[in-house]
């Protein structure tokens, strides 16, 4: 039976080293999952600085357009935004997921940035087509141009107050 006693302790020795590897699979599945979400962050930052530059562009290019077409941009710039917060917060569970692990990940305090840039976009953007469109246009070209031609009135502010040195009445 010696064969029996070298095949047990071979089948032990390997048996431990499958156990061994297998941990480490564990262990490497564990930081190619916080590598990929490294990677997703990345992602995010690139598609930020890209969407910045696209909406600058398009604000300007759409400058003078129809209410349609202004329309439809708002339209898109909400989906967009809309997407991008989603896969935001999809991110966010992930490092949330490997922070658990142990794992840091950096660039987060950017990726904070950039998810409140696409919630302020959803509000800005808008405004910004209006503004560029046509009759709103002109209607603020008028309005500064009035604003600065009209003298300015004069200020009784100082009327406002008593003269009595004990007193801190408004009039």
């Amino acid at each position: 039976m010696p064969d029996s006693i070298r095949f047990r302790i071979r089948y032990g020795e390997k048996a431990a080293v499958a156990t061994v590897i297998e941990s480490w699979k564990a262990a490497h599945e564990d930081a190619m999952k916080a590598q990929d979400v490294a990677e997703l962050v990345h992602k995010c930052l690139e598609d930020w600085v890209a969407d910045r530059l696209y909406f600058q562009e398009m604000v300007a290019r759409l400058a003078g357009a129809d209410r349609e077409q202004l329309d439809e941009a708002n339209t898109h710039v909400q989906e967009v935004c809309d997407v991008e917060l989603r896969i935001h917060a999809l991110v966010r569970e992930n490092v949330g997921a490997v922070a658990q692990r142990g794992h840091r990940l950096e660039h987060l305090e950017e990726l904070d940035k950039a998810t409140e840039d696409y919630r302020n976009w959803k509000e800005d953007i808008p405004v910004l087509l209006a503004m560029g469109h046509g009759p709103v246009r002109k209607v603020l070209q008028e309005r500064v141009q009035e604003a600065l031609t009209d003298t300015p009135k004069g200020s009784d502010w100082q009327d406002l107050f008593t003269d009595e040195e004990d007193s801190c009445e408004v009039k």
